[in-house]
Parts: C-alpha cells; structure tokens; sequence
C-alpha cells in the first residue's frame, strides 16, 4: 500500500522541521502553505519523494474547499493527514475583540480541518488504515492565559473534533490524536509582546520554551505504524510546566 501525506499548514515551523524527517516514509506529499516559504521550496527541492505545494488561504471558504479538491482530483489516497495551520497569537482584552477575531481562528484551524477530514476520513475507514494528527497548544489544559480567547477557543474546538472523531473511527483502524506543546520559540509568536515570551520561559522548570525538536518524536510516533493502539489522545508537551 502506498503512503500519501497531507500537510495543512506546511510552511509552519513545525511541519518545516519534520518533512525532511519523514518524506522518505512517503510515496507523495500534498503540502499546504498560506503564504511563499522558501525553507518549504528547498524541502521539496531535497525531497526523495513527489511533493505537490498548494497555497491557499483557510480564512476563505471556498479557497479552503478549492485546496482540498486539488488534492481530490488527484485520485490519490490520502493515509496520513498533519495539520499544523493557525492564525498569528494576539494578546487582546475580550472586550477589545469582535467576532471576525474568532472566526479567523476557527476558520484557519477548525473549518481546514472539517474540510480535510470529510474528504479522506471515508477512504481510511474503507481501507481500515489512516493516521491523523493535530497540533493543539497546552493551552488546552488546565487553566489558559488571559487575552487570548479566540485562540483558546479554537483550540477547544478542535480537540473537541479530534476526540469525538476519534472514538467514531476507532473500530476502522484510523488513529487520530493530537499533540499539544506549550508556548514555542516560533514565528507564530511574532505578533506578541516579547515579555510574554520571556515571561512563559523563566517560568518554566527548564527556563526555555519549547522548540519544534521538541515536538517532532511525538508527531512521528503517532504518524507511524507503532501507534496502532493510540487514538483519541492530546499529548502533552510542556517540559513539566503543566504535570
């Protein structure tokens, strides 16, 4: 059988650090990106597999269904599915937000992933094979943050998604689990006040914050076959901050 990858989000820190890991596990790659990264063009460039870059923006409906019929089009079954996307982190006082602040974040990280889900889920189950991973926060547990509630908010929404999908696809084989690091040395901190930043880090029993390395045994893991008998999961990531 062949193994076919969809990255949502791909131009994301993460999915940049991981595809060099992993596209030899895979017959061809469909990698989403919203806006150009050349660190994304060099990886398909060096990639020992087809990768396919397919830009579109998730805060627009029908760009968001017009990305994921070009990979339908294809006739390639999908196995695996990553989806990293999120709109940039605001720090914002709930009475200074509308609601297009959280219909930003649900659109970029919720609606992609409906999207995506409803086209493959059905052909993972009809072949009783198919991984899906999710990139959550550690905001997810416990108690968040003030100032970011359209962020948290999707955050809820998506593990709310991934376990109910879980527990509805977990007698056909299809594992679908999220991973949840805390607050990361990304350029989806580029929005915030560097204090924040500082601030998370000295906090922190390892007094840093979290960096893609850190995620990436996790995500691979649970892409991989020896997660057999994982699904419905949102793993934890936080260097002890969050026990």
């Amino acid at each position: 059988m062949k193994n076919n990858l969809l990255v949502l989000g791909a131009s994301s820190d993460i999915a940049t650090a991981i595809l060099p890991r992993i596209a030899g596990n895979y017959d061809n790659i469909y990698a989403h990106y919203h806006s150009a990264s050349d660190k994304l063009m060099k990886i398909k460039e060096s990639c020992p597999c087809n990768i396919k870059l397919i830009q579109s923006d998730f805060n627009d409906e029908e760009d968001t269904k017009r990305a994921i019929d070009e990979v339908v089009s294809d006739n390639v079954e999908i196995t695996h599915i990553l989806h990293c996307p999120s709109a940039r982190l605001q720090n914002k006082r709930f009475k200074e937000c509308d609601w297009n602040d959280y219909g930003v974040m649900l659109n970029t990280q919720l609606r992609s992933l409906f999207y995506a889900a409803n086209a493959f889920l059905p052909s993972m189950a009809k072949k009783k094979y198919g991984k899906v991973v999710v990139i959550i926060s550690s905001y997810s547990y416990g108690t968040p943050p003030a100032f970011i509630s359209p962020y948290v908010t999707a955050k809820y929404a998506q593990l709310g998604f991934v376990k109910s999908l879980a527990k509805e696809y977990a007698g056909k084989s299809v594992q679908i689990n999220a991973v949840s690091p805390s607050m990361m040395e990304t350029k989806f901190l580029s929005n915030i006040p560097s204090i924040i930043a500082e601030q998370s880090a000295a906090s922190n029993p390892l007094k840093r914050n979290a960096t893609a390395d850190d995620v990436l045994p996790v995500i691979e893991l649970l892409l991989s076959d020896d997660s057999g008998f994982i699904t419905g999961q949102n793993i934890l990531i936080s260097g002890g901050e969050i026990i």
